[in-house]
């Protein structure tokens, strides 16, 4: 099904103003497919089959393949006002806040009306950055977590889980190799299994293990 986003700035718009031109273009909105025009397409007008003389230029739009009557009927409109509003928002525009088309909003072509802003409506979405990009620190923040769960089961069972320093007594606690000054940190290549014993003793001192397991 095709979806497209409401801008909230149509609040401000002229379209707004008018209840007969804004449920049709919001129906209208919610009918349209999307549609890629290959030609230059004639405007025709909504009551006649006369051309309008305006010219749809090549490119995507919304497609309702409906008369009409139908868009009308579809926003629950009476068909003298409806199809009024529908003419409405076929002409040019001066008060509009996009120039583009001159201002028009819902053209009738040959098979049905275009909503020549539609594309411009269902790309339109100022959040998409920052969600991007929040979901991105998640992600690299979640494989993070993972690898480094991997590589401490990897370091933990190299030492047979014993204390790294000692050799002798069972780990409970995860010993640094460096310190934050000295350019450590919470790193597979920087952690070790250390007793508590050892872990205090060796504060300060020059810390190496009996071995290096695989991430030194």
């Amino acid at each position: 099904m095709p979806y497209v986003k409401l801008d909230c700035g149509i609040l401000d718009s002229s379209i707004w103003i008018e209840r007969e031109q804004r449920e049709l273009f919001i129906t209208a909105l919610l009918m349209a497919k999307p549609h890629d025009l290959y030609e230059e397409t004639p405007q025709i007008e909504p009551d006649s089959l006369k051309e309008t003389g305006f010219k749809v230029q090549p490119g995507e739009y919304g497609l309702i393949e409906a008369a009409g009557v139908g868009i009308v009927r579809r926003a629950g409109l009476e068909k003298k006002e409806g199809m009024l509003a529908l003419k409405a928002l076929g002409e040019e525009e001066a008060d509009s806040r996009s120039k583009e088309h001159g201002g028009r909003r819902l053209v009738r072509i040959n098979g049905g009306y275009l909503v020549l802003n539609y594309a411009r409506y269902r790309d339109k979405d100022h959040t998409a950055p920052k969600r991007q990009e929040r979901f991105r620190v998640r992600t690299v923040a979640r494989a993070t977590v993972t690898e480094f769960a991997e590589a401490w089961s990897e370091i933990e069972n190299f030492y047979g889980r014993f204390c790294a320093f000692c050799g002798k007594r069972p780990w409970t606690e995860i010993g640094y190799l460096k310190t934050q000054s000295q350019n450590g940190g919470h790193r597979p290549d920087n952690i070790v299994p250390t007793c508590s014993g050892c872990n205090e003793a060796l504060k300060g001192a020059d810390r190496k293990p009996i071995k290096n397991h695989p991430y030194m």
